[in-house]
């Protein structure tokens, strides 16, 4: 699961130019991933139509290193301590 966390962490700098933070939340069966972004690369993050973002997704999933359901979601910091409100 680690190599999983890490290939979304190198995608997401490869597009951004820094570092992302990646929150992990595993269950039995499904992996959820939140990565956190700035607010001024969010748009380079989900792209037009959520391209990039869709695109993201499939690699992960495609080279994950689990057999679990893996789920990606892309949140600015303040939306996220928001919700964790």
């Amino acid at each position: 699961m680690e190599k999983t966390v890490e290939l979304l962490k190198a995608l997401v700098k490869a597009i951004t130019g820094e570092e992302s933070k990646v929150i992990e939340s595993i269950s039995e069966e499904k992996m959820e991933l939140v990565v956190i972004v700035s607010e001024e690369n969010m748009p380079r993050v989900i792209g037009r139509n959520g391209r990039v973002a869709q695109n993201i997704r499939n690699l992960v999933r495609f080279l994950k290193d689990t057999n679990k359901q893996v789920y990606i979601r892309f949140e600015t910091e303040e939306e996220y301590n928001e919700k964790a409100k």
